[in-house]
């Protein structure tokens, strides 16, 4: 349970939120960084064969009920939060450009709907805030961290990332939804994400500061797999998995995963299996439960195939993770 002393508030995480150095509410923000709100769905595989949608697009995605949607990782990665309703569920995602994190959520607080925009910043991660209340949400864990709904945590929907070519191969029947942009939004985002989004990543200035004291056992840009269960965070950096050949089996909170970097759209996943050995069969991870891990799906012996459980763990950078776990185990150090 999340405590409270003075200024500082201790989220269940574990990670200090200190208002005394928080940029919650940066002017202009939610109007600059404009949240797409989604009316209408484009099939995929009708949007790549139209060219609105290229083949090596990378994508974030989510399932609502039995419905895949997608949106294209750098236009949500600008605009922050985007939020709609498919098969009347509301739902909502967001992303941090600077951090990487991202997930889907649903937006409904006690059987009320409530809106989000991003608007600020706190120990370098962007934070969305809804409009009924005006509380502040760190979105990767759905938890309040500041405002009357402080304590309250929302409904995580775990996102997951492809190209567009993985989906139309996994669930060609996905959708895909793609934000109309003005022409000041489009050159912002030119000149911002390519920088934010590559491996090196750019932390601009409000983010630095709005950092606390940084972790410094690894680089603070660092991208790697943080994965957290049953009171257990330990973060993989994409070095490390690399040394270890792109997979390594791992035990955290008593149970056995397998962490590996999906060789096509090269992110890091961890599922969770009984495994204890593996071989590639070309861009398929077969282990030796009988269970072949492509595309973000388990494909078995009997032809069943299910989702990847991607929840509890998020690509990221390992500053926001040290910020967000304080004393998170890492791998191989």
């Amino acid at each position: 349970m999340a405590v409270t002393h003075q200024e500082k508030y201790i989220t269940q995480t574990g990670m200090v939120v200190d208002t005394s150095h928080a940029y919650f509410n940066l002017p202009g923000a939610d109007r600059v960084f404009t949240t797409i709100k989604v009316n209408a769905y484009h099939d995929l595989q009708e949007a790549v064969t139209k060219g609105i949608i290229a083949l090596e697009t990378k994508l974030m995605l989510f399932p609502i009920e039995e419905v895949t949607i997608t949106i294209p990782l750098k236009q949500i990665a600008f605009h922050h939060v985007a939020q709609g309703k498919s098969n009347n569920r509301d739902w909502a995602v967001a992303f941090c450009a600077c951090c990487n994190m991202g997930a889907a959520f649903t937006p409904v607080i006690d059987g009320v709907v409530h809106h989000f925009s991003g608007t600020g910043v706190y120990h370098g991660m962007a934070i969305i805030r809804d409009r009924e209340t005006g509380s502040y949400w760190e979105h990767a864990t759905g938890e309040c961290i500041h405002g009357r709904l402080r304590g309250k945590h929302l409904e995580i929907i775990p996102a997951q990332y492809m190209l567009a070519k993985q989906l139309l191969e996994s669930t060609p029947s996905a959708l895909v939804t793609i934000a109309k942009q003005s022409w000041w939004q489009r050159l912002l985002d030119y000149l911002m994400m390519k920088d934010m989004l590559s491996p090196q990543g750019h932390m601009p200035a409000p983010f630095r500061l709005s950092m606390g004291k940084i972790d410094k056992r690894l680089p603070e840009m660092q991208l790697g797999l943080g994965l957290w269960h049953k009171g257990k965070a330990r973060f993989y950096s994409m070095e490390t998995l690399k040394t270890h050949g792109n997979v390594l089996i791992d035990t955290v909170g008593q149970e056995s995963f397998v962490i590996f970097i999906d060789p096509i759209a090269q992110v890091p996943i961890a599922h969770r299996s009984k495994a204890s050995s593996f071989t590639w069969d070309d861009d398929t991870l077969v282990l030796d439960t009988g269970e072949r891990l492509r595309n973000g799906f388990v494909h078995k012996i009997n032809s069943e195939q299910q989702r990847m459980d991607v929840s509890s763990q998020q690509f990221v950078r390992w500053y926001a993770f040290a910020f967000k776990f304080p004393n998170c185990e890492i791998y191989d150090y």
